[in-house]
């Protein structure tokens, strides 16, 4: 059935967009794909793994994506038994641009990672966003989003063509770009090669023609200099620019080299806000009343210009009020940031700042 419209729904806690994978994986008919970073081998990531074999073996097609690196900090890439009884279900697993420490003609392809969280049901429903599979990541401030619509058909051929690239030894060769856009929904993708930067140009392009508002939420914020200088051009004329981010995120070198920033930043006028409540790790953009994207995009050195990255951007009005709405609501109880007490910072917050200047174009 070919649905012309899309449907929506928002998760913004990680266990609440789990369960819904869960009720989508079980009540699947023939096929489920699945791209992560990271599913971690915990009661949780064993959870999905089970479900995902219990189907395998009922007959449908089960293609899994994790990033290599993102399985072997969570130690799935290293338990033998799991993968081995993974592979017996009928679930075709491939972790994603393996290295070998060992080759040194491997050690940039550390830096080329999946940082994609996607699934497809059926060529019908579309999951994407922040939510990894890891017990850790329970309580997290996270956004996610199922999507029922046209814009499914994309998410599955931009996995394919991953699947695709996924035995291919050339770390150069990227994505197409997907050309369709239908009802005002869209699937863009973010690749290691300076012409295949089609999400960092999409929203650089949104930001610079910004014109009333800009509401950013991102877990890692190290913006480079042609995106730091767009948002206080568009500070300096009038648009409210607004950031919200972690108070405290899960690496704290990336804290610093995003506070390193926040002086020319605040000086311009844009608000920044400091999310208190719990490990904030959505990464959601509001344009205007004409743009708005939930992915796994960050705001980042390693989202520009390392990961292969997946959003769906949106003109639909209803869609953008709704992620701006959880914006307001978020930055209702964080902490702003304040000018002066920033620049009242300690000698050693301001050491570290240095230090992060000097790596922030690897975090």
């Amino acid at each position: 059935k070919k649905y012309m419209h899309t449907d929506w729904q928002f998760f913004l806690k990680a266990e609440d967009a789990w369960e819904s994978m869960f009720e989508a994986v079980r009540d699947a008919k023939k096929e489920i794909l699945c791209e992560q970073y990271i599913i971690g081998n915990d009661h949780v990531g064993k959870k999905f793994l089970n479900l995902l074999m219990d189907r395998a073996r009922e007959g449908l097609g089960v293609q899994v994506i994790v990033d290599m690196v993102g399985g072997a900090v969570s130690g799935l890439f290293y338990d033998n038994s799991l993968l081995r009884e993974i592979e017996e279900s009928g679930v075709k697993l491939i972790f994603w641009n393996p290295v070998k420490l060992w080759r040194l003609d491997t050690i940039f392809s550390w830096f080329f990672r999946n940082h994609r969280k996607v699934m497809v049901i059926d060529e019908h429903i579309g999951f994407v966003g922040g939510v990894g599979f890891r017990e850790d990541m329970k309580n997290w401030r996270d956004t996610h989003l199922k999507v029922i619509g046209p814009v499914v058909e994309e998410m599955r051929h931009a996995f394919l063509e991953m699947w695709a690239l996924s035995n291919e030894k050339r770390f150069f060769r990227r994505l197409k770009k997907t050309k369709h856009f239908i009802r005002g929904f869209q699937f863009i993708t973010n690749s290691p090669s300076r012409t295949k930067r089609f999400l960092y140009e999409k929203v650089a392009y949104e930001l610079a023609g910004a014109q009333k508002r800009i509401l950013l939420t991102t877990p890692y914020f190290i913006p480079d200099r042609k995106m730091s200088r767009i948002l206080r051009l568009a500070s300096m004329r009038g648009v409210e620019v607004k950031i919200l981010i972690p108070k405290q995120s899960n690496h704290p070198w990336v804290d610093r080299a995003s506070r390193s920033v926040f002086g020319k930043l605040l000086k311009s006028g844009v608000d920044i806000y400091r999310y208190e409540d719990a490990m904030l790790h959505a990464k959601t953009l509001v344009v205007d009343d004409k743009f708005a994207t939930v992915g796994s995009f960050n705001f980042d050195s390693l989202s520009f210009n390392f990961n292969y990255e997946g959003n769906v951007i949106s003109h639909s009005s209803l869609f953008i009020d709704q992620v701006a709405a959880y914006f307001e609501e978020d930055c209702s109880g964080a902490s702003k940031v304040n000018l002066v007490e920033w620049r009242n910072r300690s000698l050693i917050e301001k050491i570290q700042k240095r230090i992060a200047m000097l790596i922030r174009r690897l975090l």
